[in-house]
């Protein structure tokens, strides 16, 4: 039987469970009151599928991407007859909902049809379940598929907005309908920029979950024709409540609303989910990561002085690491008097010294300089307008090498490498909670050891990584790690500890398994790359999916050290230029970047799968049915 959580109105509950109860497929693990409980009952590992209604407090995008991201799927239940509550679940991105008098044999199919969806990647359509009609368009809104532009910068204000807001007013000018959306969670000061009040809800509307492209054009009035201008959050305290979920619906349907949307984002890159390993917490950078991947064309700001530039290159190298485009790199503010005579000359020659940034001079007309050189835009996305006073030069993540190129100007991908825990298995900081739940070992005194081992002081050795590789046994790292708990306050028996730790990476995602075989059948070169701690590894069927295996204690080398990476190209025979590397830590795929390789961070295997086909255009693997053969495929 298939256990399942509900976390419903009380006016529909009970009948609700007595349905449930009479049925020989599922059972009820857990009633939730709330959505802690139910956040709680996930991470106890009850169920892998939820009943919730749209009653519930606090349910939005965010909450459901985080049970999303926990493996539970999720079905809607609303009242019977009640088609607004229908509506509002199915406009959070549900597309399985159920009324709440409905018999046992459709709660089981609805059950049945998310875990199915969740396992395999099924369209939800291909199962019979259909969202409701999408909402008509209000007037004055087009229905083509527009673009995104996501200005950002470095901290020190370097004209982010300015930028932002000027590139929006340039584009509706020349009768480009435009959408500016203030998405700078750290300070957004659009509305000011342009003198308007900022009591509107704007962008914080979005997370309620009674969002379609009416609803956006009404919250996002229009300025003057054709700009139309989302707001931002009028203090920077309230910044939890925007998340990835919901900004990403904001410009998915953005691309309804206008042609062109310009996104101001926030200046930090710091992916603080990581830095937390809490991930039912709000993340204050989210807005910002996301806007960026799902940008079409990147803008980065720098000031044009010698402190503006260094925070430039600084952040071009962080933003290298990140899924989004090659940037547009824009110095503003240039000045004789900060950087000598020639200004512009000065700050291209500097900025071209460093690698990923190069470009050539040029002139814009009527700005007396600058220079503006874009990587290639998708189909239809408008140029960026001249702007006096701008200094522009290309900018791309691989360090200006030279790469192979198939049609279009993409570079032609041959090679695969991906991490084991976390890419191919479950989440690596959700099986360590466990742990540490199931153990009494608290949470801040693991982080506390791990965070000074990873990271350790100039002279200082780190046990984790002698572990990883292979410099230090399991025993003697068992009881070092114990003795260290011991110390912070937590004691834990060290006979067993690494195994006990991950012993929910024993099962693996076969939606990720499933893709790296379908890659690997259709002649692309597949390469696991894994740090070990040592790990006791299912390898069954690795023939099947890896051509190569690097695992950190066997060849004594650890990522993000670049001779792992090299070892891992030899062993497939392929150039870093030709290969993808996906890993879920940014820090690994940095050091992959900074070799040639193409990164992807590993979030889940639709934001991945996503990533890949703009790396492998027009490859069927990415989102084909696969093999589904024993425990991997």
């Amino acid at each position: 039987m298939k256990a399942v959580l509900t976390a419903v109105s009380d006016r529909y509950e009970a009948g609700l469970v007595t349905t449930l109860e009479r049925s020989r497929e599922l059972t009820v693990a857990r009633r939730c009151a709330d959505l802690a409980d139910l956040f709680a009952a996930v991470s106890a590992g009850l169920a892998r599928v939820a009943l919730v209604s749209g009653e519930l407090r606090e349910l939005d995008r965010s909450a459901l991407d985080h049970l999303a991201r926990a493996g539970v799927a999720v079905v809607g239940v609303h009242g019977p007859a009640d088609e607004a509550a229908e509506t509002r679940l199915r406009r959070l991105g549900l597309d399985v909902v159920v009324a709440a008098d409905a018999d046992t044999r459709a709660l089981e199919g609805a059950c049945v049809t998310v875990l199915q969806t969740a396992a395999a990647d099924i369209p939800v359509a291909e199962a019979d379940w259909v969202p409701g009609p999408a909402a008509a368009a209000p007037d004055g809104v087009d229905r083509a598929e527009g673009s995104v532009v996501a200005v950002w910068g470095p901290t020190g204000a370097p004209g982010r907005t300015t930028v932002a807001v000027t590139v929006a007013a340039e584009l509706a000018a020349g009768g480009t309908p435009t959408l500016l959306v203030d998405a700078d969670t750290w300070g957004g000061c659009v509305a000011q920029t342009l003198s308007l009040l900022d009591e509107a809800p704007g962008l914080a509307a979005a997370e309620h979950g009674s969002l379609d492209v009416a609803a956006l054009a009404r919250l996002a009035p229009e300025v003057t024709p054709p700009l139309r201008v989302l707001t931002g959050l009028p203090t920077a305290g309230r910044w939890p409540e925007i998340g990835a979920a919901s900004l990403e619906r904001v410009l998915t349907l953005a691309r309804q609303v206008a042609a062109v949307t310009v996104v101001d984002c926030g200046f930090c890159l710091e992916d603080d989910e990581e830095l937390s390993y809490d991930t039912p917490a709000p993340r204050h950078n989210a807005t910002t990561l996301t806007a960026l991947s799902l940008a079409d064309t990147v803008v980065a700001v720098g000031a044009g002085e010698p402190i503006g530039l260094q925070r430039l290159v600084r952040g071009l190298r962080d933003l290298a690491a990140l899924p989004c485009p090659d940037p547009v790199v824009v110095v503003n503010r240039v000045r004789a008097e900060a950087v000598g005579w020639h200004a512009e000359r000065r700050i291209r020659d500097a900025l071209e010294r460093f690698p990923g940034v190069h470009g050539r001079a040029g002139s814009q007309p009527g700005a007396g300089a600058g220079a503006r050189h874009e990587p290639p835009r998708p189909p239809g996305t408008p140029p960026l307008p001249d702007l006096p006073g701008l200094t522009c030069v290309a900018a791309t993540g691989d360090g200006g090498r030279t790469h192979r190129r198939g049609p279009g100007g993409r570079r032609t991908m041959r090679g695969l490498i991906v991490d084991w825990g976390g890419v191919l298995t479950a989440p690596v900081h959700v099986a360590v909670r466990r742990w540490v739940e199931s153990t009494g070992v608290l949470h801040d005194h693991y982080l506390a050891v791990v965070r000074r081992w990873v990271d350790p002081g100039p002279g200082e050795s780190s046990p984790v990584h002698l572990l990883e590789r292979g410099e230090m046994s399991v025993v003697d790292f068992e009881r070092e790690l114990a003795a260290a708990l011991a110390a912070e306050g937590s004691a834990v028996e060290a006979d067993g500890l690494v195994s006990a730790m991950f012993a929910d990476l024993a099962d693996y995602e076969r939606s990720m398994t499933s893709l790296v075989g379908r890659a690997r059948a259709a002649g692309v070169r597949t390469a696991l790359l894994s740090n070990s701690w040592g790990n006791d590894y299912d390898r069954t069927d690795w023939d099947e999916l890896f051509d190569a295996v690097v695992i950190s204690g066997e060849v004594g080398l650890r990522k993000p050290e670049p001779e792992i990476f090299t070892l891992a190209l030899q062993r497939i025979g392929l150039p870093a230029r030709e290969c993808v590397f996906v890993d879920d830590l940014p820090h690994n795929v940095e050091a992959a970047t900074r070799l040639g390789m193409a990164g992807v961070v590993h979030r889940s295997y639709e934001d991945t799968a996503s990533e890949l086909t703009g790396h492998f255009p027009g490859a069927p693997w990415i989102r084909a049915g696969g093999d589904e053969r024993g425990q991997l495929l």
